[in-house]
């Protein structure tokens, strides 16, 4: 049934039509498809900036073509994308022309790779130079040019920065570069209180771009670049750079590598500059065209060192796409079946980018462990969160601040009378009322109060007095993590839901309605067989999974979605030991399956396709080395890993070894390609 399916979505007929921030989702999906590095708020910026057209087939998106228009005379193009089973049939065509169309009477300039220009030449696009792509770990640690006159431009400079663009590209631009100001960095060229020159770095695609640039001379555009280069060593960065300026040596000579070439074009009048203001670095612009008129049926791309996993800086962090979806999926099957509401923990993932994988449609119900998280994801267009972590004074009225700025509703959580108490300051402070969960100890794990104890029905009333909101009751199986066997956790499993189940009862026959009864942890997540009375489910380490998840029982090795790639530095083979370059800072100190029938040291090795080692761990760690050994007690053989050779180790504690890293480089299996760069939220 499944292939006849696919072929009726094949065969389906084809809608164009006007691309709307609706559509930004499967154009998210379909470039993730084709292994474009766009980010969902890259989709989100072009949508709101420029215009378009998008080709929808038995309701997903196909296809996507932008252009943004600067005044009446002219228009840039671009993301034009076509999946690969929708090309040879006209629909790259029939998209382009569209977005020919809807510019009007415009000159339309664009970037080609070599497949393309004949493409663009049939419709009347002629070349008139070379644009050279440039980009990587920025490895080079950069030094800013110290002269005073480059500052961190101000709100104020705003008029003089879109005046000189306008010198420097020819056309009337101030909402693009507003827009490009507002969601980036940007610095500028200040002489005596005249703007002669600005740069702008801002997040894009697996991480930043730098661009656009706009100088009165090469030299100075190099100083703009420096600038915004200094602060971010270690990054992925991206410059596209005019090769009539020569500024491709320099930046190789940066480290950051040329992988793509482009030619660009226009499509009537070439706009003209005024004066030695000159456009040296682009914002972004794509070298790559997926179109059937290429006369190819495959993919075809212009794709660098960059993009593959033996580029990375180490120790990195690689997420594993495939396994991640999967472990999504298994969970939120499972919570349909047991009839409640999944409420995922973000603690683990703390990533937009995660997070709309486990809510692709809108946002949903999450949990979070920080306020920054809360932050963050409310800014993400979250708003039904619980912070399950007990609250503070200061906790709960900056979390009740975020309430009354964003509309968000966090429910905070609590477990005393004095807590309780403070609610009516709190909303005293910020006129929010408060929503608030009484957490629940059902197995001595931590904090808490028991079902029975007489403090439950006081804090309670406590919390009604203080003119707060009580929502409900909140219980964690913590100590599910030290049990081993499918029986255990089924026992553990039952026993948070009868616990939790029978104080909301109590709360309820002292006349607290009571309305949400929320529960979870991963490995009781899993077990459970019946979740009467309860309805919400609560995990987060489930999206990665992890060695003391393995220990436990939950998950397979091949389940685990995360590890940290790490270079051998030293080889030591009179110990038995392989020294590589991730110690505790990158992999964490936490020891968890010690305590296990099979100890993992500080994490079980893989090769750099991420087949395991067997027996392989790593046995001690330091600050910045590990050192890979065999397990205590085996008879296996050290493998022949030589300076230089790449290992990936599989986490003891997912959220542990997430928590020392700045972004995920996402991967699928053991491909050497890197699919995307994903951001992860840190702090309190």
């Amino acid at each position: 049934m499944a292939i006849e399916h696919d072929r009726d979505i094949v065969s389906a007929p084809t809608e164009l039509m006007k691309f709307e921030t609706l559509h930004v989702p499967g154009a998210l999906k379909l470039s993730q498809e084709m292994a474009w590095p766009y980010r969902r708020e890259d989709w989100e910026f072009a949508a709101t900036v420029g215009q378009g057209l998008v080709l929808e087939r038995a309701g997903q998106v196909i296809g996507t073509a932008m252009s943004w228009n600067y005044g009446q005379a002219y228009a840039t193009a671009g993301m034009i994308i076509v999946t690969g089973s929708a090309q040879g049939g006209g629909n790259g065509s029939r998209l382009f022309d569209g977005l020919l169309e809807a510019t009007g009477a415009r000159s339309v300039l664009l970037n080609s790779t070599e497949e393309g220009l004949t493409l663009y030449k049939r419709r009347g696009f002629t070349a008139w130079g070379a644009v050279l792509q440039h980009q990587g770990p920025l490895t080079v640690a950069v030094t800013p040019n110290a002269r005073n006159d480059i500052r961190p431009a101000t709100v104020s400079d705003l008029a003089a920065i879109q005046a000189f663009d306008e010198r420097a590209t020819g056309m009337p631009r101030p909402s693009m570069v507003a827009a490009l100001a507002d969601v980036g960095n940007v610095v500028v060229i200040d002489r005596a209180g005249r703007v002669a020159g600005y740069a702008i770095a801002r997040r894009f695609g697996r991480g930043y771009v730098v661009g656009p640039c706009a100088a009165e001379s090469a030299q100075d555009a190099q100083l703009l670049i420096l600038a915004q280069l200094a602060t971010l060593h270690g990054q992925f960065v991206r410059i596209d750079v005019y090769a009539e300026h020569g500024l491709g040596d320099w930046l190789e000579s940066l480290g950051l590598k040329r992988v793509g070439d482009a030619t660009a074009m226009v499509k009537g009048r070439r706009p003209v500059t005024d004066g030695p203001a000159r456009m040296y670095a682009l914002a972004n612009q794509s070298f790559r065209l997926r179109s059937e008129d290429m006369g190819k049926t495959g993919r075809t791309e212009v794709r660098g060192a960059a993009d593959m996993i033996d580029a990375l800086i180490t120790p990195s962090l690689l997420l594993d796409r495939g396994r991640l979806e999967r472990n999504i999926q298994r969970l939120a099957e499972r919570a349909k079946r047991l009839g409640v509401v999944l409420r995922p923990h973000m603690k683990t993932a703390k990533s937009i980018d995660v997070a709309r994988l486990v809510f692709p449609r809108e946002p949903g119900p999450i949990t979070v462990s920080t306020i920054a998280e809360a932050e963050y994801f409310a800014g993400h267009g979250f708003r039904d969160m619980t912070y399950a972590v007990g609250m503070s004074p200061t906790s709960a009225i900056r979390a009740m601040e975020l309430c009354r700025r964003t509309g968000a509703d966090l429910k905070l959580l609590l477990d005393t009378v004095d807590q309780a108490g403070t609610l009516a300051d709190v909303r005293a402070a910020t006129g929010v009322t408060p929503s608030v969960f009484i957490e629940l100890d059902c197995d001595d794990h931590r904090g808490g109060l028991k079902p029975d104890d007489p403090k439950l029905i006081e804090v309670a009333d406590r919390v009604v007095t203080a003119g707060a909101h009580l929502v409900g009751v909140l219980a964690h199986a913590g100590e599910s993590y030290g049990l081993s066997t499918p029986d255990a956790l089924v026992r553990a499993a039952e026993n948070e839901r009868s616990a939790t189940v029978r104080a909301a009862e109590i709360l309820r026959a002292h006349g607290h309605a009571c309305p949400i009864v929320s529960l979870g942890s991963t490995p009781t997540a899993h077990f459970a067989e019946n979740l009467d009375g309860v309805t919400e489910l609560r995990a987060g380490v489930y999206m990665f999974f992890d060695l003391v998840q393995h220990g436990v029982g939950v998950c397979a090795v091949d389940d685990l979605a995360i590890s940290v790639l790490a270079t051998v530095v030293g080889v030591k083979p009179e110990k038995g030991w392989v020294l590589v370059d991730a110690g505790w800072m990158a992999l964490s100190r936490d020891r968890g399956t010690a305590s296990q029938r099979v100890d993992q040291g500080y994490g079980l090795v893989c090769d750099e396709a991420g087949r395991v080692l067997e027996d392989v761990i790593v046995s001690q760690a330091s600050q910045e080395h590990g050192i890979l050994a065999i397990r205590s007690g085996s008879a296996k053989n050290m493998p022949d890993l030589q300076v230089g050779a790449r290992v990936r180790i599989l986490p003891n504690h997912a959220c542990a070894m997430a928590g020392q890293h700045d972004f995920y480089s996402v991967v699928n299996g053991g491909s050497p390609e890197i699919d995307a760069r994903w951001e992860r939220i840190r702090g309190w």
